[in-house]
């Protein structure tokens, strides 16, 4: 946001509209925000260049913001022009491919991480700043409770709720997070490493599936477990409001949209049939895997 702000203020400055002057005048702002945006799009540059630039300004400018609707119209009209793409989608026979490789190669954190992402539909940013204290297994409540409760810190969609939680029912899913969790400290990080190496790891594996795995070829990215898990629940139940609820939308007509897109979008469809058989095989082989390589690692 902060670098779109300077991007937008220089191209002010550049076209003489003097900075002081437009900050000064609240609706002289949202216009020059609207020039700015129709730039941006003659000359062929992103839109969140615009979309970064109009809410870093409601966001310093708190004035500015009830005349930007001029600036959110060349927005609105860009998106009718150009219209955005949804993250294509890994089904779950991949991420059960994805771990099975993980646990192979011991890393265990990460596969419990990915777990935890497409069970729960959690962004990697929240994932990333998961601790044992933010993980309610059903063995912490004496099993008054079957399901695994997810404390989310800090959530991408605060704007909706405040305080929010995921919840994983799958029993599979929950034994193998908690042979990997359940006996840190309350304190301790579920993954150790930075955002980049879980991104790096992620690559290796992609790369190990023959899976793309960069955005620019919309490939699967860690950002895809999210709607990853909510085409899953989608397969098994056509209940868009519930899955809402579960993936924490703040809009069931957002999710809507979302799934009717994505629905048709698996990744599985686009890949050779040599990569079809490798995830096949090693999904089927996942749990027997997990299960013998985590009693191994207990007895240790």
């Amino acid at each position: 946001m902060t670098k779109c702000l300077d991007a937008f203020r220089q191209w002010c400055d550049s076209s003489d509209l003097p900075w002081d002057a437009l900050v000064a005048s609240p609706e002289a702002l949202a216009w020059a925000l609207r020039g700015y945006g129709m730039h941006l799009f003659e000359v062929g540059l992103p839109r969140y260049l615009l979309v970064y630039s109009i809410t870093a300004c409601q966001d310093l400018y708190p004035a500015c913001k009830a005349y930007t609707t001029v600036a959110w119209q060349v927005d609105k009209k860009w998106q009718v022009f150009e219209p955005g793409q949804c993250r294509a989608v890994l089904p779950a026979m991949a991420i059960r491919a994805s771990v099975c490789i993980a646990a192979l190669w011991g890393w265990f954190g990460w596969l419990g991480c990915v777990l935890l992402g497409f069970s729960a539909m959690l962004h990697p940013s929240e994932i990333a700043s998961l601790t044992r204290k933010d993980l309610i297994f059903p063995k912490d409540v004496a099993y008054d409770s079957l399901a695994l409760y997810v404390h989310i810190k800090n959530p991408k969609t605060s704007r909706f709720a405040r305080r929010q939680h995921g919840r994983v029912d799958d029993c599979e899913i929950i034994s193998v997070l908690e042979a990997l969790f359940y006996d840190l400290p309350l304190s301790g990080h579920l993954y150790h490493g930075s955002i980049t190496t879980f991104r790096k790891q992620w690559d290796a594996v992609m790369v190990c599936l023959e899976i793309p795995h960069r955005q620019d070829q919309r490939g699967a990215t860690p950002g895809t477990l999210r709607g990853s898990g909510a085409t899953f629940l989608y397969s098994g139940c056509e209940d868009p409001a519930w899955i809402a609820w579960r993936g924490r939308w703040s809009r069931v007509r957002t999710l809507e949209y979302y799934l009717q897109e994505v629905a048709a979008q698996l990744l599985i469809h686009e890949l050779s049939p040599v990569s079809r058989s490798k995830i096949q095989i090693l999904s089927n082989s996942a749990w027997h895997v997990l299960a013998s390589l985590l009693s191994l690692r207990g007895s240790k």
